[in-house]
């Protein structure tokens, strides 16, 4: 094969290859999204609220009752429930900001508690949804019933962590 065949036969191929470096490069750049608002939070830009932060929204000790601090992280508190220092559950608050799913766990509530939304999470647990917080009573005795769970999630400050969320 003689040199000229090979420039001949070689031209597309560089060609094709310029092309597709060329849609390469501009698709690696392709600017802002313009259909994302910039005032339109992204869920990863979600400022989540101290945990610490979330502790004044829980109940109080209350006479033989003690309400003991185990868990504080971005986005979260817990505690446990203790009647003469045995447990009887879990008395936690979440911030669920830029979580859909377990906010739209909410929409079918038909019961409410304190004025919010409540749902019953599995055989133990008892939430309601303040806003974007999910507070939640899980029971870890037999001792708290039901009722019991709905009695203290009344005794958060619901219409504070709601005000919060705003």
């Amino acid at each position: 094969m003689h040199i000229s065949q090979l420039n001949h036969l070689w031209s597309p191929v560089a060609v094709g290859f310029s092309a597709l470096v060329a849609c390469a490069l501009v698709s690696c750049d392709r600017g802002p999204d313009k259909s994302t608002s910039a005032t339109s939070p992204t869920p990863s830009a979600v400022v989540k609220v101290e945990g610490g932060a979330l502790n004044k929204f829980f109940p109080k000790d209350e006479g033989e009752y003690d309400v003991v601090f185990t868990s504080e992280k971005v986005g979260y508190a817990e505690a446990k429930l203790e009647k003469d220092g045995d447990e009887l559950g879990t008395l936690a608050v979440s911030d669920q900001a830029g979580n859909a799913d377990v906010l739209s766990n909410y929409n079918s509530a038909t019961k409410k508690i304190g004025g919010f939304p409540s749902i019953t999470r599995g055989s133990k647990g008892t939430a309601v949804l303040a806003g974007r917080f999910q507070v939640q009573v899980r029971s870890t005795s037999d001792a708290l019933s039901a009722a019991d769970r709905e009695a203290w999630l009344q005794k958060f400050d619901l219409a504070g962590l709601s005000s919060l969320a705003k």
